[in-house]
This record gives C-alpha cells, structure tokens and sequence, in this order.
C-alpha cells in the first residue's frame, strides 16, 4: 500500500469519525472551522533517530576507534 493510501485512509478514517461524534464546541480561532485539527504524530523511525546521532558523532566506528587510537598512541585533535 502507497504512502499517499495510508494517508488518505487515514485522513477518511478522521472524517468519519468526526461524522458520528461532531465536536460540541468547535475552535474557530483561526478564523475558519477546523474539525479536522492536527493530524497525529508518527514517532520517529529507528532509521531517522540513527541518523540524528549519526549526525551528531554518535556511530560505533567512532566509539570503536578512540581506544584503539589511544592505544597506539593515534593522533590528538
């Protein structure tokens, strides 16, 4: 199943709902209804997270390689 399918079975899925429970107070603060409101967070995949602490100097290639480096007396930044 596509991405654009899960989203749209999704965003049916809260029309849907919103059709049997119609809010009783609805926010008009932004100056037009909006039933639908924010749509739910995913949490953040394994893969995306990785790569934050990739991006960070989080790897095991780095962690691996200090001890080594002091070991044999590497290089001094």
């Amino acid at each position: 199943m596509s991405e654009s399918t899960v989203q749209g079975s999704s965003a049916l899925a809260r029309i849907l709902g919103l059709l049997r429970e119609p809010p009783g107070d609805p926010d008009v603060t932004a100056g037009y209804l909006d039933l639908l409101g924010p749509a739910p967070q995913r949490p953040p995949s394994l893969t995306m997270l990785t790569r934050a602490l990739a991006d960070r100097g989080f790897t095991g290639i780095r962690q691996r390689r200090y001890p080594l480096m002091q070991v044999v007396g590497g290089v001094r930044h």
